[in-house]
């Protein structure tokens, strides 16, 4: 059931997306980078301990509140020591993953939501994640500009992977929390500045008469 609930929610966000792209215009390209923590979450507590999590990022405004977004991600937790039992020291995981991104404009800075998703990989065996599958992330954030194409924000994420807690007796999905501090710069193109105003001509002057002779 998480199964189909999850595909139906990427197919409707995916329509809706699509659907933006093609009746609005487009605002132009970011790029930045996310950077914070991973706390793990249900049987991934058991297994793992809070870690840290980086994450730069491009994306493509299409306008003022709708986007497209793609994130490569590194995430790295410390591992909790079981008796008589071999565990690496650390969990290591990659991914990439992408998605629409809605977005309010508050002043000089916004308010987002995203759903992404993608694929992951553990990069350190005998630890908790030591599979590849699929995943998805979603939550939210703000941005403030802080420079005329520079923006600081915060966000929080909630992170899902189609894969059980390796050394946990299969129960659960793997699951964790991602949050912090974001940087984003913006790559498009400065507006044009209008054209002047046509200066006015002067009326020529009227020809003196000529005098009789």
């Amino acid at each position: 059931m998480k199964r189909v609930t999850f595909w139906l929610a990427v197919t409707a966000l995916a329509v809706v997306t699509a659907a933006s792209t093609v009746a609005l215009a487009g605002e132009g390209p970011v790029a930045g980078v996310d950077l914070g923590f991973a706390t793990p979450m249900n049987a991934f507590k058991d297994r793992a301990k809070i870690g840290g999590f980086l994450s730069p990022f491009v994306g493509y405004n299409l306008n003022d509140y709708v986007g497209l977004m793609g994130n490569a991600e590194i995430l790295g937790f410390s591992n909790k020591d079981r008796a008589g039992i071999g565990d690496n020291d650390s969990t290591w995981a990659a991914g990439a993953i992408a998605g629409p991104r809605f977005s309010l404009p508050i002043g000089d800075g916004e308010a987002y939501m995203t759903f992404q998703a993608g694929v992951f990989t553990g990069l350190a065996p005998q630890s908790p994640i030591d599979g590849t599958s699929w995943g998805y992330s979603t939550g939210g954030g703000v941005n403030q500009k802080i420079m005329d194409r520079l923006s600081l924000g915060a966000f929080l994420r909630y992170n899902q992977l189609d894969q059980r807690v390796t050394g946990n007796n299969g129960r659960d999905t793997l699951e964790f929390l991602t949050g912090g501090i974001s940087l984003t710069y913006d790559l498009s193109k400065p507006e044009a500045p209008p054209a002047p105003a046509p200066v006015a001509q002067a009326p020529a002057p009227t020809p003196a008469p000529t005098p009789m002779v």
